[in-house]
Order: C-alpha cells, then sequence, then structure tokens
C-alpha cells in the first residue's frame, strides 16, 4: 500500500477536521502505542484531546474523570476491546460519542461495534483510499448523526438480500420509513427537513414516534436498527 501523502484533498480535509472539532474534547483509545503518539501529535487534534491511552481500564478511568465529547478509538487495544468498550462508555458517559477504527474486518466486528451503539465506524483498509472516510464520519458525528459507510454495511451482509435482517414494525408509516432512511445516512433533523420539505418540529415528532415503535431509546438506536433492516432508498 502506497499512502498518498500529497493529495491535493489532503488539506481541504485537515481544514473540515479542524472545523469539525471546533470546541470539542476528544480521548484517544488506540491499542499501538506509536500510532497512539502520532495521532496525539496530529494539528487538527491540538488542544482538544484531554486523555490519550491505550487499553480499556485506563480509558474507562479517565472518562470517569473528564468525560469527552467524542472517543475515537480501535478495535485492537493493549489491553482490552474496542466494542466493549463502547458498551461500557454508553452506560457511564452517556453523552459521549464513539468513531472507531477496525482492523479485523469482520461481520462479527461490525456487529459488536452496532450492538454497543457506536456512533460511527471506519475500516482501517480504507483510511488511505481517498474517500475522506475520517471526515465523512466527523462530519455525520458533529451533527449527531451516524457513520456507517456501504463497505461496512456490506461486510455485516446489511447491503442486498438478507434472511437474517430485522423487520420493521407493520405500523411504521411511510413517512417514518423516510426519516429512518435518513437517519442510516447520518442527516441531521434539519437536513431531514430541508429534504422531506418538512419543519424540523415535524421532524422530531416523527422521530419520537419512530423510536417508540422500534423500541428503541434515541436516533442512534434507530439508525442501528435501520441499517441491521437493510433500508435505503428505492
Amino acid at each position: 500500500m502506497k499512502l498518498d501523502h500529497v493529495s491535493p484533498t489532503r488539506a481541504i480535509e485537515e481544514d473540515e477536521a479542524r472545523s469539525l472539532l471546533l470546541g470539542q474534547t476528544i480521548g484517544l483509545v488506540v491499542g499501538n502505542p506509536l500510532l497512539l503518539a502520532a495521532m496525539n501529535l496530529l494539528e487538527f487534534f491540538r488542544g482538544k484531546v484531554i486523555w490519550a491511552v491505550t487499553t480499556e481500564k485506563e480509558a474507562l478511568q479517565e472518562a470517569a474523570i473528564q468525560e469527552p465529547d467524542l472517543v475515537i478509538l480501535t478495535d485492537e487495544l493493549e489491553q482490552g476491546y474496542g466494542p466493549s468498550l463502547i458498551k461500557e462508555l454508553k452506560n457511564t458517559a452517556a453523552n459521549t460519542h464513539t468513531l472507531i477504527f477496525l482492523a479485523k474486518e469482520t461481520a462479527a466486528v461490525v456487529e459488536e461495534c452496532l450492538e454497543a451503539g457506536a456512533e460511527g465506524i471506519c475500516f482501517n483498509s480504507n483510511v488511505s483510499e481517498g474517500d475522506g472516510d475520517f471526515v465523512k464520519a466527523l462530519r455525520a458525528i458533529a451533527k449527531h448523526g451516524v457513520f456507517y459507510p456501504e463497505q461496512v454495511r456490506k461486510k455485516a451482509g446489511y447491503v442486498g438480500a438478507n434472511p437474517f435482517a430485522m423487520v420493521l414494525p407493520n405500523d411504521i408509516t411511510e413517512r417514518e420509513k423516510e426519516v429512518l432512511v435518513g437517519l442510516t445516512e447520518g442527516l441531521s433533523n434539519k437536513e431531514l427537513a430541508e429534504s422531506m420539505f418538512l419543519s424540523v418540529e415535524t421532524i422530531k415528532s416523527h422521530l419520537k414516534s419512530l423510536t417508540q415503535k422500534l423500541g428503541v431509546k434515541d436516533r442512534t438506536g434507530a439508525a442501528i436498527f435501520g441499517v441491521k433492516a437493510g433500508v435505503s432508498r428505492s
């Protein structure tokens, strides 16, 4: 693999990352100490990283003292496991969003991340392909959305025919299904309102009804349900 370190879009992506992270606090949990040190030195992380650790236990200890807005982590940790950490953070630091990078790009690990409630999932193999997955994930999470790119969904079997897909309740309306599709795409309430020619308040009403019918507690839970049900734009 050759890293395109002089890509003309790199500076643009760095500027956007810096803008998206403005005013945010970040926790880094990376199993590889060298990679952790390198990430901590990234210019657009400067002044935003409040702690950086290599183990699940350390991350939980630090989050109990300083709860960050965003935790960026890897599945492989020096001790512990990324999806397990996400699950614990959802119980102890409910306002913290999570973005996980996977070295083990398997359906089982993707499923574990979704079950844990990760807002963003990226494959390590796609980071250097120039698709801007990292910035796309930051963009979605900044809007309180989710980021599950197509390659992640495909790996987990949620694209195309899937006999094991979750089934939407019969009482979900077409409008609610349209909102659900938008949630899986990481759209904000404002973006949903604009795309559906509705008010933000109406979107909020649809979202409340949708979460109740799906039996989930928030928009992330609804988005995960939608991904597992294989919803998409026709």
